[in-house]
């Protein structure tokens, strides 16, 4: 039982967020069992009473104010309003942080300037409590008094200043001495009890010479009576002796009577005179003690005179600060205004990416970017700049592109156009090598296997009513003809057989015909009674298929010259093509399906459909996918032999033509929206986005697969380094999810784990680039899906854990099993000492009450090194520090911990407002850097001191410095890998991989990244990662735009205010709309 005295207790009054009731109900237990009092309202005042006086009264009444900390009460008025009353009346400030602020909530500055107490969970509540209660009781009596004052204070404000409630005698003296005795106490006297102790003194001291004053007069009064009766007996006298003179004896007795009465008459003087000195000596010494106090009063008035001619200069020094003052927040309200601004136009121009309008979206996103540099402007910019590569050069007819197509050796590019002319060009330097002249539209050209020849299909307008064509074969180093094949009709598509001793081509009336290339006799010619739009050989060339507008595709045996087959569909069929191993030939229609036959007996293997007509289909290199383009303004990759679709890959219009890289591992496809996309085949994202000022018709990789070429409607002919944007060299695929991955100290093996296991691969062949070649060197099984594993500094050993009970440890070199730990233990993560003596898990117990438990083992004994260790959260990730003395865990509470590796003595710590999943240290040590929610931390180790916020949009799962210590890179379920420079904590670049970055390492030799992504480990090249810093950002996304926001763009996506957003170009050098 509390058994402090009543006139001793303490009253709090707790100001809070009702949020956070469960907690101060805690706190209001903890403060009652200390022998404190609470004024806390739980359930809210009702609305039938002055709420706000008794609020108001409560906090005058409490001898301290505590202040519950947290986003909610950071945001109330209601808070608020009480820290202000508590600072007007002085009050003693008690801060108790008990969730963290978020970024921008304001913060009262008393409340900035007092010692918080932490109270943030339970185990700081119960730690900091004697903190709080040692806060309250310092200098009790002082604060008790000050309470007590400012209760009678308030009384008497609260009665106009009634002088029947001013202090008097003892009360009064005590107050003064209170006041004397206040410089330097917290919390120091209000202005209101100085006022009401000044005003008790003046009003005693005025009542003291009433008094004084009245005593006199009343002593005056006594002695005019006296001398008035004295007169009155004088005048009887007198008038006797006029009269008569009377006999001797009765004079002599009137005159004793006289005398008796003047004797009586002077004692009662005399006695009177006694009273009247003895209360003028108590007026004097009244008088002198006045006169000490108006001395001291004067010298206080003269100090409260210096004293407020301090405060007029300060408050004159604060009218200029405030003049000032007034002036940066107008400054700061513009700048506000123009975040706000410049934020809304981001997140539109975000909006805009998610729709795939790449063109907007980063032209917006650079206004967003030029108004305020924000960090989700500069985000999105990075996002877009990972996906819009830049033109090498851009070549030019004077009207439509019909097709590109690179010389076999890579070193020219062949254009046909409707300008009349075909193109040869030199891919080096973009030279003109020959112009090829026709007498018509050109629909189509082909290159013949060898390059040495060029074939050429023309459609002449036509005159008097008749159509023409020619088809043309040129030397392609003189641009002489060789051949040429006059006709009656246009000519649709003209194709070398692979060895490249026929030529075939098909027309707008139906014709089909195959000439000898070397003298050009007619090895095959018939008629389809339709328009034939496509003609192709099989790889083996040995047979043709001619695709025409009555929905049939006739297959030709070439060498004897029949036809085969008529394969059909329900619509004219736009073209046909094989796949490389020749093994399945894909026709594709009007019909909206593109039909996949047996070459070997044309039976029909599947069908794939789309909502609209289909005008392209393509075979990957290794005859296992297959895409078609449709005018439904889609793309989509099948299972050829099943027909199962695996991904759609939409434009914003007609897809006029699909085409696979060489290497297989992307998917370009051309639209009349003016772009052309990159895919990844593997996943199905966009890799990167082509813009050009009109539709796309058509696109061509080099055979080496570096360069792509696209021809638009107006002409143009852009090529693409689709390797400069596309850091990805190649790739390692597990039949199932990759979960995590290490690299041997050499960086000669990459050891994978996942689904199905470890996988080990060999580095040089993943660097070297060729996906075919990208298959595991070894793989060792295990009974359980694996999701953390780690390899000790030796390269020795393997050290894993799954889904099921342990750390299994294998031999790398041999595969082997080698031992097991943590029976007992379902592991989540796995660390070995950099100096390989020492391996930490952590995980819970398989028991019921599945205890959380963090242990350290000796690898040569197998032993543990001390009792395992109880976290009270659980741990996603543990390392070690570079010198092997200390382990540091990440824990879901946001704490990481640092404990000695010998003896699990724990150490220092730092603390996050979210859960941290992955830790890693700087190679020298110096940085620990934290992935938490949303952003990595980055704390100085020696200081303890956070250096850096780097923010992400979703969790960050990975992280890694490089090996020269120059850059952290961090990688998020948000997909993106970011690359940050250390000591600016600036972000240079970002790689884009689509899912979630799970697991990251770096190659010793700085140049490799590795990353999970999803059943896959991607290899990139760092050096291939544009590195920009902020102020580049914008020039380089104008390098890579081809006009500006048009005024109606910029009307609905960015407004027009006039002062700060009127309508401008964002990109100086492209045209503008004026």
């Amino acid at each position: 039982m509390d058994k402090t005295p009543e006139s001793k207790k303490v009253s709090i009054f707790i100001s809070y967020s009702r949020k956070d009731k469960p907690f101060v109900q805690q706190l209001h237990n903890n403060l009652i069992s200390a022998g404190l009092e609470t004024w806390v309202d739980w359930e809210g005042i009702p609305l039938t009473a002055d709420w706000w006086q008794e609020i108001k009264q409560g906090i005058e009444n409490a001898d301290a104010f505590a202040f519950v900390i947290s986003p909610d009460s950071l945001k109330s008025k209601v808070c608020a309003d009480e820290i202000q009353t508590a600072v007007d009346n002085n009050k003693r400030l008690i801060p108790v942080l008990h969730r963290d602020a978020e970024k921008g909530d304001p913060i009262h500055p008393k409340v900035s300037s007092h010692n918080w107490i932490y109270m943030r969970d339970e185990a700081e509540l119960e730690a900091h409590m004697p903190d709080m209660v040692k806060v309250v009781h310092t200098d009790l009596d002082w604060v008790k008094a000050h309470t007590r004052l400012l209760r009678r204070a308030v009384e008497w404000e609260g009665h106009g200043r009634n002088n029947s409630f001013l202090l008097r005698g003892d009360d009064l003296k005590q107050a003064e001495e209170w006041q004397r005795r206040a410089g330097g106490k917290e919390p120091a006297p209000t202005e209101l009890q100085t006022r009401y102790i000044l005003d008790s003194r003046n009003d005693t001291t005025r009542r003291n010479r009433i008094l004084a004053a009245g005593v006199t007069i009343s002593i005056v009064i006594a002695l005019l009576a006296v001398f008035s009766y004295w007169q009155s007996v004088e005048a009887n006298r007198q008038r006797g002796l006029a009269e008569t003179a009377r006999a001797t004896a009765v004079v002599n007795e009137h005159e004793a009577v006289l005398q008796r009465e003047i004797a009586i008459f002077a004692k009662a003087t005399a006695e009177a005179a006694a009273v009247v000195a003895q209360e003028q000596r108590g007026i004097a010494e009244e008088q002198r003690g006045l006169a000490e106090e108006q001395r001291d009063l004067a010298v206080a008035a003269e100090a409260e005179a210096a004293r407020q001619k301090e405060i007029a200069e300060e408050q004159r020094d604060l009218a200029v600060a405030a003049e000032a003052e007034t002036a940066r927040q107008r400054d700061i309200a513009t700048l506000l205004k123009e975040q706000a601004q410049a934020l809304k136009t981001a997140i539109t121009g975000e909006l805009l990416a998610q729709q795939d309008k790449f063109v907007l979206s980063t032209l917006v996103a650079l206004q967003s970017y030029q108004q305020q540099q924000t960090d989700e402007g500069e985000q999105l910019l990075r996002s877009l700049l990972s996906r819009l590569p830049g033109t090498e050069y851009t070549l030019h007819h004077d009207d439509w592109v019909n097709k590109a197509v690179f010389s076999p050796d890579g070193r020219r590019l062949l254009t046909a156009s409707d300008d009349g002319t075909a193109v040869l060009w030199d891919v080096a330097t973009g030279d003109q090598l020959l112009l090829l002249p026709h007498d018509g539209w050109v629909f189509t050209t082909a290159f013949s296997p060898d390059g040495r020849l060029i074939a050429t299909g023309d459609a002449q307008t036509p005159e008097d009513g008749v159509y023409a064509g020619n088809v043309t074969i040129w030397d392609a180093a003189t641009g002489e003809i060789v051949h040429q094949f006059p006709h009656q009709e246009w000519i649709n598509d003209v194709e070398f057989s692979p060895d490249g001793r026929y030529l075939a081509y098909g027309a707008y009336d139906g014709t089909v015909r195959v000439v000898n290339v070397a003298n050009g006799i007619l090895v095959l010619g018939t008629n389809q009674n339709a328009s034939v739009w496509d003609v192709t050989f099989s790889p083996d060339g040995a047979i043709l298929v001619s695709s025409d507008d009555n929905g049939r595709a006739w297959v030709w045996d070439v060498r004897n010259p029949r036809v085969l087959v008529t394969l059909s569909h329900d619509g004219p069929i736009y073209g046909a093509t094989f796949s490389p191993n020749g093994e399945r030939l894909a026709t594709f229609s009007d019909d909206g399906t593109a039909r996949i036959w047996n070459r070997f007996n044309w039976l029909r293997m599947s069908t794939v459909f789309h909502e609209n007509w289909i005008v392209d289909a393509a075979f990957s290199p290794d005859s296992q996918l297959l895409a078609t383009a449709s005018a439904d303004g889609a793309a989509r990759l099948w299972q050829p032999d099943t027909g199962k679709q695996l991904f759609e890959m939409k434009h914003q219009a007609f897809v006029n033509d699909v085409t696979f890289s060489p290497n297989g591992k992307f998917v370009v496809t051309a639209s009349d929206d003016n772009t052309s996309i990159l895919w990844d085949v593997a996943t199905g994202q966009e890799v990167s986005n082509m813009i050009q000022e009109a539709p796309v018709f058509t696109a061509a990789f080099s055979p080496d697969g570096k360069l792509l070429a696209t021809g638009d409607t107006d002409g143009s002919i852009a090529l693409w380094d689709v390797t400069k944007d596309t850091a990805e060299i190649s790739r390692a695929t597990h039949p199932n999810v990759v979960n995590d991955l290490a690299l041997t100290a050499a960086g000669d093996q990459l050891v994978t784990a996942g689904a199905d296991g470890l996988r080990l691969w060999d580095m040089a062949t993943l660097q070297g680039g060729d996906i075919t070649a990208a298959q595991s060197t070894r793989w060792i099984t295990s009974d359980q899906a694996l999701h953390t594993l780690a390899l000790s500094p030796d390269n020795q050993t393997i050290a894993a854990a799954g889904q099921n009970r342990g750390v299994w440890l294998w031999n790398r070199l041999t595969g082997e099993q080698v031992s097991s730990l943590a029976a007992d233990q379902t592991v989540s993560a796995v660390a070995f000492s950099p100096d390989g003596r020492l391996l930490a898990t952590t995980g819970s117990e398989t028991s019921l009450n599945g205890n959380l438990v963090l242990t350290v083992w000796d690898t040569a004994t197998g032993e543990t090194l001390f009792d395992p260790i109880r976290p009270v959260s659980r741990i996603s990730d543990i390392i070690f520090t570079p010198d092997s003395t200390q382990f540091v865990t990440a824990e879901d509470h946001g704490r990481v911990q640092f404990y000695d590796a010998v003896t699990g003595e724990a150490g220092q710590q730092f603390h996050h407002n979210e859960a941290v999943y992955v830790l890693t240290f700087s190679p020298d040590g110096r940085y620990l850097a934290a992935g938490t929610d949303n952003a990595t931390r980055v704390w100085n180790v020696n200081t303890g001191r956070l250096e850096a916020n780097l923010f992400h949009n979703r969790p960050v799962l990975s992280l890694a410095f490089t090996p020269n210590n120059n850059f952290l890179l961090s990688g998020s379920e948000d997909g993106n890998l970011r690359i940050w420079e250390l000591g600016t904590w600036v972000e240079l670049g970002r790689i884009h991989q689509g899912d979630a970055v799970k697991a990251l390492v770096i190659h010793p030799n700085g140049r490799h990244i590795l990353t999970t992504n999803n059943i896959l480990a991607v290899l990139w090249d760092f050096n291939k990662v544009h590195l920009l810093r902020p102020h580049q950002l914008a020039p380089e996304a104008c390098s890579r735009l081809t006009r500006n926001l048009t005024r109606s763009e910029w009307e609905q996506y960015i407004g027009d205010d006039e002062e700060t957003q009127s309508y401008r170009p964002v990109c100086a050098n492209l045209p503008f709309e004026e």
